[in-house]
């Protein structure tokens, strides 16, 4: 019945009126769509959602800096800001297929003839993975101690 309706405006009107109701029909329905929740988010609230945020700190010395980092920062990142900011200095190197390396914070340096290493934790923890790979958490704290470690 549709069908015979549609044949015989078409008829009459030509095919200017058919292709006039079919995009008032879909003009409708997406509308009607678009109202039921299932909108898309705009790119630009894509991207704030992708760069969701996380509060860190970083303990060095009896001092605590805070800061907010994208998620999915690591505890490599985290110091790299500290640096940025002149809260914090380290030096240290990336070894292809281990990551990074600190061997010196705050111009302090580590001996390997005394036995003495920056050690980082997390959390109050000794850090089992390196500071470019340990993911950083929503209100991690990282810190840094110089001691003797007999794992080196």
């Amino acid at each position: 019945m549709i069908f015979s309706d549609m044949k015989g405006i078409f008829a009459r009107y030509g095919l200017f009126a058919v292709l006039s109701i079919s995009a008032g029909g879909f003009a409708f329905f997406s509308f009607i769509w678009g109202r039921t929740g299932y909108d898309v988010l705009p790119l630009a609230n894509q991207e704030t959602w992708a760069q969701e945020q996380v509060a860190v700190f970083l303990d060095f010395q009896g001092e605590r800096y805070k800061a907010e980092l994208t998620a999915g920062s690591s505890a490599l990142d985290l110091m790299e800001y500290a640096r940025q900011s002149g809260q914090f200095s380290f030096e240290g190197r990336e070894y292809p297929g281990i990551g990074f390396f600190v061997d010196e914070v705050a111009g302090i340096k580590q001996d390997p003839r005394e036995r003495k290493y920056w050690i980082y934790y997390i959390n109050g923890k000794k850090a089992t993975v390196g500071v470019s790979s340990y993911k950083l958490q929503e209100g991690d704290v990282i810190s840094w101690k110089y001691e003797d470690d007999e794992n080196f």
